[in-house]
């Protein structure tokens, strides 16, 4: 009953078990660590906030069929092959299987329903460490940097089209909130995707789009002083520390970003020289990553980067010494291939990256805002639907396979896209029933404790939720003191 098959893009069948996080070495070293990690902050302090805790102990019931699951069943008349599929936390920060199947899911949502055909630019602002730390613990902060960031660019856009006789022209922008860097240090910034061009609309009140040049070295050079100059300004009239003194239990929380702002490996002192690149001030701009009008796989593949988890679960182990070693996705310029990590250490890591709740990772700005007037002009110039699948029809036998298409069905806009579909969508793979090769359909929910252990028994599958390791007795790990951390002025000391 746990074993599928999935066929891939050259037709051939591939065996397909369901996935058991529990055997994963990122679920080992949460289980085993969470409850030292949550002792040793109450030792230190108040502790960690409830969301925080919450994230960890939902990821601990993620994908554990013991906690339930859905029944999927063959959609051939006759067929019983069936198997179960475990309930996700749902995560959005650091389960490496939810936050994949949302970017997975956001990113198609964006491409398909948002952003129309045309060119677009990624423009990525960072910050220095002072004001990655600020903005990482106070979303409003955050949101009032993006702002500053994203108004310059559009008055900067708006003014080169009004020069080319563009009449009162349009901007938006996708924002992707990242928390962490590619070697799990805390580093808020942001990837802006926006058109490289504007909107404008015509007397019969549609829209038209209008190219722009694109940027150059010093246009880029000029945004960024600009910028560094505004946010400077913004954080000089803020009171942060009447912020951080506002909420004792965000103590640890802000001490564990405040050590994780640091990279575990030294970095260069130095910006790298690429065009349309510049640096002032720990502040840097990226803008020359771009897609063309017809590149629309690259630009989701483009946008699920934007939205990816902290990290790729196969590139995580243990050492003999029982600590986290992460591998690198490229060498860095030191040639370092890997960091290796006190589990603890690790955690801590994590912890930071998760986001203050109710602040929103993905955010619509100019005409992509759900609000903005000319929002609905854009329906026109999004890419055409695909043809959607007839509903299965009900026989005396059982339902049929529902593989006939209807042209004029299309697909209908849904909050979520089935699992399957992403599969399809991303790894151009299809699930099917490993008996006669029909596809797969859900047929109920199992939910009830007693049912769950009822069906689990029968299959000879573990009936009992696996319980994290129990803290162990203090003193544990030294963890960064609160008694010495009084806010962003002593930033400079962590971080070195």
């Amino acid at each position: 009953m746990a074993v599928t098959q999935v066929i891939d893009k050259t037709g051939r069948v591939i065996e397909y078990d369901r996935r058991r996080p529990e055997k994963s070495v990122f679920y080992r070293v949460v289980a085993e660590h969470i409850e030292t990690l949550f002792a040793e902050a109450e030792q230190n302090g108040s502790g960690y906030p409830e969301h925080v805790k919450r994230e960890f102990e939902r990821f601990l019931s993620c994908g554990i069929l013991s906690a339930g699951f859905a029944r999927i069943q063959c959609s051939k008349p006759g067929c019983t092959f069936e198997r179960l599929v475990a309930f996700s936390c749902k995560g959005r920060c650091i389960c490496p299987s939810c936050v994949s199947r949302r970017m997975a899911d956001c990113a198609s949502h964006l491409v398909d329903e948002v952003m129309p055909i045309a060119p677009y630019r990624q423009w990525t602002l960072s910050l220095p460490y002072d004001v990655r730390f600020r903005v990482g613990y106070d979303k409003n902060l955050l949101s009032c940097v993006l702002s500053i960031f994203l108004r310059t660019v559009f008055s900067y856009q708006r003014l080169r089209a009004r020069r080319l006789g563009v009449k009162r022209p349009l901007t938006g922008s996708i924002t992707l909130c990242q928390r962490y860097g590619s070697i799990l240090q805390f580093t808020p910034h942001f990837h802006s995707w926006i058109p490289d061009g504007v909107f404008s609309e015509n007397e019969d009140g549609e829209l038209s789009f209008h190219p722009l040049p694109p940027p150059d070295d010093a246009d880029v050079e000029d945004l960024l002083l600009r910028i560094a100059q505004r946010v400077d300004t913004l954080l000089s009239d803020t009171d942060d520390d009447a912020a951080i003194a506002a909420d004792d239990d965000t103590q640890a929380l802000l001490a564990a970003q405040a050590a994780a702002i640091s990279p575990p490996v030294r970095t260069r002192g130095f910006g790298i020289d690429s065009p349309r690149c510049a640096f002032f001030e720990g502040y840097s701009l990226h803008a020359n990553l771009a897609t063309a009008p017809h590149e629309r796989s690259k630009l989701e593949r483009l946008l699920r980067y934007g939205l990816r988890p902290p990290f790729a679960q196969k590139r995580l182990s243990l050492t003999d010494a029982g600590k986290v070693r992460l591998k690198l996705r490229k060498p860095f310029h030191t040639g370092q291939t890997e960091i290796v990590l006190d589990p603890l250490d690790f955690l801590r890591r994590l912890v930071a990256t998760i986001p203050p709740k109710r602040m929103n990772m993905v955010r619509f700005h100019g005409i992509f805002a759900p609000r903005a007037n000319a929002r609905p002009l854009l329906k026109p110039l999004l890419p055409p639907k695909k043809p959607a699948a007839s509903k299965p029809t009900t026989t005396a036998d059982g339902p049929s396979s529902g593989d006939t298409i209807d042209d004029h069905a299309v697909l209908p806009p849904r909050y979520r896209r089935p699992w399957h579909e992403l599969l399809k969508r991303v790894f151009d793979i299809d699930l099917v029933c490993a008996v006669c090769g029909h596809k797969m359909h859900r047929i109920s929910h199992i939910e009830d404790p007693a049912t769950i252990s009822r069906i689990l028994g029968h299959l000879g599958l573990p009936t009992q939720h696996p319980q994290p390791a129990p803290a162990r007795d203090p003193p544990q790990l030294d963890f960064f003191d609160l008694d010495l951390f009084d806010g962003p002025d002593d930033l400079e000391q962590v971080a070195n």
